[in-house]
């Protein structure tokens, strides 16, 4: 998700940065008392054009989407994991938030200038001819089966949460009354969305399940801080609180009781999790993790640009330094 699609930390705001997502954990939190550094260096694997709103991979490559240099318009790019080669796959009318990639397929948010009119659109995983999956821009995208899922976080009026069939066509607004929705996350149950309410205010945020094939939204958790990332597995729910006490959440999916996995981390960026631990990015340039069974925070990487996308794949960490648009990475 890109953090132009809601408010940003006042320096960050500086940076003219993006952001992203995901997380999970428990324990009794651990804080930035007990953080102990990593001795592994990251190996740079390609150069970007431009610093990126979103960071994806599969078994072909990494794909990436960015507003180019001059600012006029976005491309979709795939980097080659092995060689650093860039692909162009298709330029954007003005700007791209978000992608997600499955089954040979890319989708990604396609918008104006103006942030406010555009699309949702698709294409090959080498490119070629886009075509429209729906007609309104997204700040977040997540596929379930052959549903695809997109959020809107607009600050000049109401957010848009909706559904499009990748078979049918079929669009169907999920929207309800004050939404700004701005996180996504799927189970085989049900949709998870974070929902920041109004902008600006610190305890807003709330978390909605969403049952699939229902249009009535269930509050789980609420008067929330800012969060940035979201994630769910079989039996939990996790959640980046990206103020300055920087805090990850573990919520119990039945009982809803909050606990504390880690703590004192300065305005995290970007979250992603394996089946084992939690990595989170920040915009001060440091890549930590944790266990998920909590414990000590460890420090993979320190004195980078910031870090605004992080996705893993196999037994490697990829993300961009906000500074230099290097895509690194670095074996868990």
């Amino acid at each position: 998700m890109s953090a132009r699609a809601r408010d940003l930390p006042a320096y960050a705001c500086l940076m003219c940065a993006p952001v992203v997502l995901s997380v999970v954990g428990c324990g009794d939190g651990s804080s930035a008392d007990s953080m102990t550094p990593s001795a592994t260096l990251p190996e740079v694997v390609a150069l970007l054009p431009a610093d990126p709103s979103d960071l994806v991979n599969d078994d072909q490559g990494i794909y990436v989407s960015f507003r180019d240099a001059d600012s006029t318009f976005a491309r979709i790019i795939r980097v080659d994991k092995q060689t650093g080669e860039l692909l162009n796959l298709t330029e954007t009318g003005g700007d791209s938030w978000c992608l997600t990639v499955a089954d040979g397929l890319v989708y990604f948010d396609d918008r104006e200038l103006d942030d406010t009119t555009g699309r949702v659109a698709k294409l090959g995983t080498s490119g070629g001819e886009t075509t429209t999956v729906s007609d309104v821009p997204a700040s977040n995208l997540v596929l379930h089966e052959q549903d695809l899922y997109q959020a809107n976080h607009d600050l000049t009026g109401p957010g848009l949460l909706a559904r499009s069939s990748i078979q049918t066509g079929e669009f169907v607004d999920l929207s309800w009354d004050g939404i700004q929705p701005t996180q996504l996350a799927v189970d085989s149950e049900a949709l998870w969305v974070v929902d920041t309410g109004s902008p600006g205010q610190a305890f807003d945020d709330a978390i909605y399940r969403l049952p699939y094939g229902s249009s009535e939204p269930v509050e789980f958790a609420a008067d929330l801080p800012n969060l940035w990332g979201l994630v769910v597995d079989s039996s939990r729910v996790f959640a980046l609180d990206d103020q300055g006490s920087g805090t990850l959440y573990a919520f119990d999916k039945l009982s809803g009781e909050r606990e504390v996995v880690a703590q004192g981390f300065r305005y995290a960026a970007v979250l992603t999790a394996d089946d084992e631990r939690l990595y989170w990015g920040t915009w001060g340039g440091e890549i930590m993790s944790v266990s998920k069974a909590g414990g000590d925070v460890e420090t993979l990487v320190e004195n980078l640009g910031s870090i605004t996308e992080l996705t893993i794949d196999g037994g490697f960490l990829y993300w961009v330094d906000g500074d230099s648009h290097e895509l690194l990475r670095l074996e868990k």
